[in-house]
């Protein structure tokens, strides 16, 4: 059975604008990325990267998946007439989230050692320090986006990304001619944290076109709602932890070279990585309609079409980048010389993608069904297991041994997940039979 033109238009024009977004904005920091590697090298790109991953990590924490419970309290919202109200609160526990977790990412960096040319030395805490305040920028846009997503208005965030990634690029661009290399290192950082309050600062603009902005403190609904949010917010925590663990594993203990050559294969990585994120951002809203509907009706047809197609989409696209991806490999080496080691790394993380495209799409369909429970319980003991075995072979084979460990991860992840669902959906079937 077809989409209906309708749901079939808001996923084609909702995810086009958000791969549109991530053109713009993967297209600023390919250029980006193009200018800071072949100014520094693998080694300069190296402590480059170490800022950038450490920051990440509290983007998370901002995060937590709310997004996901806002958007399931959007229809009392709608009913009760208070446009904007949960918004507000969603917006404002953020902002406090945000301004917690830019202390404690400081307070951390105090016990992390210290080294002199390798691991965190002082100059690259300095640089954390000075980068901090992204994590508050980083939960307004986090923010706005749940709003983006309620209203299928990606075109909206589409703008905000571009004139953040447009102001990113010119920033860095000078940055890099106008200071010394040490200096510029700074300067680029700085450019950075710019371009995501440019972008921040434009969504919450259009965000000011749905209804009038504030800032509400309401404790017990701010309570309220992380509470509904801890599973999934674990989940998403394991996750990225389980993901980025390697880097800052390969920082502690091996040269800073092979993090600058870890981390130029994984920035590139990351590039069609959002693409599985993006469509499933757009058929979530509509994934959960045909659920409900299939559950109440008992008619699982439009749901499990909308699953089948979703998956083969998914499938093929990540096939087609994966043998892009390996033919294009040898390219990284025409940014700088020393990194033509990240063209092996590259190549085994993107043979791996059809299992990232396909486990986020399980993921959501978990989600759907209310089980994030299992699958917090599930990404934690992944992450136990990706944690130590990177703390095993990192130190010894660095960043193949990070490459290897991520696919690997992946698989047992998508497997346990996708045998999950099938166990879900013969349950639920099973009962309905009963039932009849």
């Amino acid at each position: 059975m077809r989409f209906p033109n309708t749901d079939t238009f808001k996923i084609a024009s909702n995810t086009v604008s958000q791969i549109a977004g991530r053109i713009v904005s993967s297209g600023a920091t390919f250029a980006i990325t193009l200018i800071l590697a072949s100014l520094y090298g693998s080694a300069g790109y190296g402590e480059l990267t170490k800022v950038l991953t450490y920051t990440a990590f509290f983007y998370l924490f901002v995060d937590f998946g709310i997004n996901a419970m806002y958007l399931s309290q959007s229809a009392d919202e709608d009913q009760n007439h208070e446009p904007g109200r949960n918004w507000t609160i969603l917006f404002s526990t953020r902002v406090l989230l945000s301004i917690i977790f830019i202390f404690l990412a400081a307070g951390i960096l105090v016990f992390i050692p210290t080294g002199d040319t390798s691991g965190y030395t002082p100059y690259v805490k300095f640089a954390i320090l000075a980068y901090l305040p992204s994590i508050l920028f980083q939960a307004l846009v986090t923010s706005t986006n749940a709003e983006f997503q309620k209203r299928m208005r990606y075109d909206l965030s589409l703008i905000a990304i571009a004139c953040g990634s447009f102001t990113s690029l010119v920033l860095v661009f000078l940055s890099t001619k106008l200071f010394l290399p040490n200096i510029a290192i700074i300067a680029s950082l700085l450019s950075f944290l710019i371009g995501i309050c440019v972008q921040a600062l434009t969504a919450v603009y259009f965000i000011r076109s749905f209804f009038p902005l504030s800032i509400r403190f309401d404790f017990r609904e701010s309570l309220v709602l992380l509470s509904k949010s801890v599973p999934l917010g674990l989940t998403l925590m394991f996750n990225v932890v389980y993901f980025r663990a390697d880097t800052i594993i390969i920082a502690l203990t091996r040269p800073t070279t092979d993090v600058g050559i870890y981390g130029l294969a994984y920035k590139f990585f990351e590039f069609p990585l959002a693409l599985p994120t993006f469509f499933m951002n757009a058929v979530y809203p509509i994934l959960l309609v045909r659920l409900r509907s299939a559950q109440t009706t008992g008619n699982f047809r439009e749901y499990s079409g909308l699953i089948k197609k979703t998956a083969l989409l998914l499938l093929c696209t990540s096939i087609v980048i994966s043998i892009a991806a390996w033919v294009l490999a040898p390219s990284l080496s025409y940014i700088r010389q020393d990194f033509h080691s990240s063209i092996f790394p590259f190549r085994i993380l993107t043979a791996g993608l059809p299992l990232f495209f396909l486990s986020s799409l399980f993921m959501w369909i978990i989600i759907a069904w209310e089980k994030q429970i299992f699958l917090a319980f599930l990404y934690g003991i992944v992450m136990c297991m990706t944690i130590t075995a990177d703390m095993y072979f990192i130190p010894t084979y660095g960043y193949i041994a990070a490459s290897v460990i991520t696919g690997v991860s992946e698989c047992v992840l998508a497997a346990v997940c996708g045998v999950y669902i099938i166990k879900l959906h013969k349950q639920f079937i099973g009962v309905q039979e009963g039932e009849v």
